[in-house]
């Protein structure tokens, strides 16, 4: 039986408080379609380096590593829904799965040996349930997150804690834990409009995180220190929003060459191969399609040809 726990403190109290008061504020925002899908894009980008960042993968928005690419995937099918809104162990799975595509020939399976966390010393300070325990163990915490009745954020917070600690995955437990958080906030109402980005606040506080998942049962330091960044990632969305300037001409354009225009305004005199590797999954033939419409209409620039060539966002 899970015996995690965690106390209403006074600061938890308080920090859930700004949250509903946050959420008010993203949901009363007059629409804003095109403002918010550009922020989205970058938000999802930002996420998926900063959670592969948190595992110490040197991953950047100019060069996402290929675990990045698995995570932007992720988020992005989270914040268009694909995953459903049944909270499940078949959704775990399909989490690690996404994150963990041609990195691991275990993607989506549950480990198969024991595991542990030892310190410098040598000494296990955390063990792990044994493997073969790991279905019943997951099939529990399915219904106990599923069952709580606390704040969509504690439910986050106790999620991601959780999942580190039964450690279902021979690897990308972290990051899988990090895509939960993410799922049920946003299901849950609480995705405010994607631009969140915790996975920023926890590569900034990295040290901090990994005290506060110490603990082997008691939660209350990471739910506090989760719902702090939520507060924190939150009002750095809302100056996002303000800051960005109303763009007229990107309605008119398909989805895929708004995001194209958007790497280049963002990264000056871009490579056909920079921008390539933002859109592995693109046919080099069809992005290059793209870029000659971007041109055709007067929205970006090459300069030089061949190889050398660069691409700038005109003026």
């Amino acid at each position: 039986m899970l015996n995690y726990k965690w106390d209403k403190t006074a600061r938890l109290t308080a920090l859930l408080g700004e949250i509903e008061v946050l959420k008010r504020v993203y949901d009363a925002l007059p629409q804003m379609s095109v403002v918010e899908e550009k922020l989205l894009r970058r938000s999802l980008l930002k996420s998926a380096v900063y959670s592969a960042r948190i595992e110490g993968i040197p991953a950047t928005e100019q060069s996402p590593k290929l675990e990045a690419q698995n995570l932007l995937s992720a988020y992005r099918r989270i914040f268009s829904g694909g995953y459903g809104d049944k909270f499940s162990t078949k959704l775990v799975r399909d989490l690690h799965s996404a994150a963990m595509k041609n990195l691991s020939p275990g993607a989506g399976e549950y480990r198969n040996e024991p595991w542990a966390i030892y310190n410098q010393a040598g000494v296990a300070v955390h063990v792990a349930p044994p493997h073969f325990r790991l279905q019943e163990m997951m099939d529990e915490y399915s219904r106990y997150i599923s069952g709580l009745y606390d704040s969509t954020a504690e439910k986050s917070a106790a999620a991601q804690f959780i999942l580190e600690k039964i450690h279902p995955f021979a690897d990308g437990n972290g990051r899988v834990g990090r895509l939960v958080s993410a799922y049920l906030l946003q299901t849950e109402g609480y995705g405010f409009k994607g631009l969140l980005m915790l996975e920023e606040y926890i590569e900034k506080h990295r040290e901090e995180y990994y005290e506060v998942l110490t603990p082997s049962d008691d939660m209350t330091g990471f739910v506090e220190y989760f719902l702090e960044g939520v507060v924190r990632q939150a009002n750095a969305g809302l100056e996002r929003l303000k800051d960005e300037p109303e763009d007229e001409g990107a309605p008119h354009l398909l989805p895929r060459r708004e995001e194209i225009l958007a790497v280049i305004g963002e990264h000056p005199r871009s490579s056909f191969d920079f921008i390539h590797r933002r859109f592995l999954s693109v046919n080099p033939k069809t992005l290059h399609y793209d870029l000659g419409w971007l041109q055709k209409n007067k929205l970006v620039r090459k300069l030089g040809v061949s190889r050398g060539a660069v691409y700038e966002k005109a003026d």
